[in-house]
């Protein structure tokens, strides 16, 4: 590469200047380098935020719907009525006697005491009292049926009521011709009243 430019050869005033070193690079080389590079961890805090809450209420109202009604309309009449005038009128205010009525006597009378006479009866006879023993007796044996029942009871349980169609065979009948006997009323002839006589 050229360093220097000069003028013409004809010039002759020409001025002639130094060129300021430089580097010439004539190829240049790019090289790449990986590089781990620590990138900070950023937390960001969440942010919690109140959600309101609305509360649908069920409010009763009362719808009125219109009726149309007879009504009775009254007419007001003038009538005549009776005042009474107060008149005052003199009497005689009545007088009060005291009366002096007699303390009633109390007589002091003696009555004789009662004669209490003690007599025994008999509520329960010999009868009576084997009635009940054999009352109780007939007790403990129905108690001993009652517990044997109950145990039939419990075996019958076991048993199941099944509905089932029964085939029964078509019953067959040959008619036979009978004999009627009818009964007729036999006519009697009635004897005349000439011969009679």
């Amino acid at each position: 590469m050229g360093q220097g430019v000069s003028g013409g050869a004809t010039g002759g005033g020409a001025r002639i200047e130094k060129l300021t070193p430089h580097i010439v690079v004539d190829s240049v080389k790019v090289r790449e380098r990986e590089m781990i590079v620590d990138v900070p961890l950023v937390v960001f805090e969440e942010v919690k935020y109140e959600v309101p809450v609305i509360i649908k209420k069920k409010m009763e109202t009362v719808v009125y719907n219109p009726v149309s009604a007879t009504t009775i309309k009254y007419v007001p009449k003038e009538e005549k009525t009776i005042k009474y005038n107060v008149i005052e009128v003199e009497c005689e205010k009545p007088i009060i006697k005291e009366v002096v009525y007699e303390k009633p006597a109390l007589k002091e009378v003696v009555y004789e005491k009662p004669v209490i006479v003690e007599k025994e009866i008999e509520v329960v006879t010999i009868k009576d009292v084997e009635l009940v023993r054999t009352l109780v007796s007939e007790i403990k044996n129905l108690r001993q049926e009652v517990v044997a029942v109950k145990a039939n009871l419990d075996t019958l349980r076991k048993y199941k009521l099944i509905e089932k169609v029964v085939i029964v065979p078509k019953l067959q009948w040959k008619t036979v011709r009978a004999e009627r006997i009818e009964w007729v009323d036999v006519k009697r002839e009635r004897p005349d009243a000439d011969n009679d006589n």
